[in-house]
């Protein structure tokens, strides 16, 4: 596990700079009163790992199902006897 650098908030007045460019290689860390106050990362990282999530609660909630379906605590439904929306309206299939 990586220890990210470690800034006092009011540090970001004066390094502001320095502490934006640390946040290209890891997150940064601000501390108030020695305590962990927020967490600074990069936007694209953060995207990422927005994205990262959304993908293990789909695969989260995939392997759910199976196990339902192995155990017969629920059963399969035909795609054709699915009505499907597109955000507001129903699709006929």
């Amino acid at each position: 596990m990586h220890i990210p650098k470690t800034y006092a908030v009011t540090d970001l007045r004066g390094n502001q700079a320095e502490i934006f460019d640390n946040l290209k290689d890891a997150p940064v860390l601000l501390t108030r009163q020695g305590r962990a106050a927020a967490v600074l990362v990069d936007p694209e990282k953060w995207n990422a790992l927005l994205d990262l999530v959304e993908d293990l609660e789909d695969r989260l909630r995939a392997s759910e199902v199976k196990l339902q379906l192995a155990r017969g605590e629920t059963e399969t439904v035909p795609l054709h006897a699915l009505e499907i929306f597109d955000g507001e309206t129903a699709l006929s299939r």
